[in-house]
């Protein structure tokens, strides 16, 4: 199997419904023994336990050291080693933009970023001594759909979408994006995990090479404001 004799680190993952459990259930099925950590209302450790005796579940929160850092070492004395950290824990708010308060600003971001921060610098100096070892990020799907979601990886895509009627020269979309259809000064891209976006421009309709950039080939592609083309977005599938 896959990942047989791994051991996964996966944070935010005690949801049923969420994306942590859904990588939890497929590692396990390529033979990982899986390690959830989360808050102790989303109760992880049943959430372990419905993958099977051979997984964990250890109750924490990303933004406290102190409680990461406990996490990490229960984890590696169950397991005696953490082989991929997946660093899924991230909250959202049903916010429109100009209603984020600082609170707001302040908690999504503790989360997805120093959690992030904290959970990697408890398992990076066991994966260096092991001299192996892999951390995977997930960002937020509040970029791709704007409106009143705010999250805090990917808030400018948000506002950028929210506020399509401002005629904003830049946006970003995921790398892979193909055009589907090109009419009328307007070209709708589409990919596989993100569905469609629309962009209705000033001038014909550009081809993909006008809008993406090989400045950023590891996450992003913006496009170029050089084309002379003014951008807006709406979400179409």
């Amino acid at each position: 199997m896959l990942l047989e004799n791994k051991v996964v680190l996966i944070t935010g993952g005690a949801g049923p419904n969420g994306l942590g459990f859904a990588t939890a259930l497929e590692m396990a099925k390529h033979g990982a023994r899986v390690g959830i950590l989360d808050l102790a209302h989303a109760g992880p450790v049943e959430a372990a336990a419905r993958l099977g005796d051979a997984h964990f579940g250890v109750i924490g929160n990303v933004t406290d050291k102190v409680a990461v850092d406990r996490a990490v070492a229960q984890v590696l004395a169950k397991f005696g080693r953490i082989d991929i950290l997946v660093n899924n824990a991230g909250i959202t708010q049903p916010r429109k933009t100009v209603d984020i308060s600082a609170a707001d600003y302040d908690a999504v971001l503790d989360v997805s970023l120093r959690g992030t921060l904290l959970c990697s610098q408890a398992v990076i100096p066991g994966m260096e001594l092991q001299q192996s070892g892999s951390i995977i990020c997930i960002s937020s799907v509040s970029a791709q759909r704007g409106g009143g979601i705010f999250g805090g990886a990917g808030g400018s895509d948000a506002l950028t979408l929210a506020y399509p009627g401002t005629g904003g020269s830049s946006l970003v979309l995921p790398i892979g994006a193909t055009m589907t259809s090109a009419a009328n000064g307007a070209a709708t891209y589409s990919n596989a995990s993100a569905g469609s976006v629309r962009l209705t421009c000033s001038g014909a309709a550009p081809s993909p090479s006008s809008f993406f950039s090989s400045s950023t080939p590891d996450a992003y592609a913006w496009i170029a404001p050089s084309t002379g083309c003014t951008a807006v977005a709406t979400i179409v599938g």
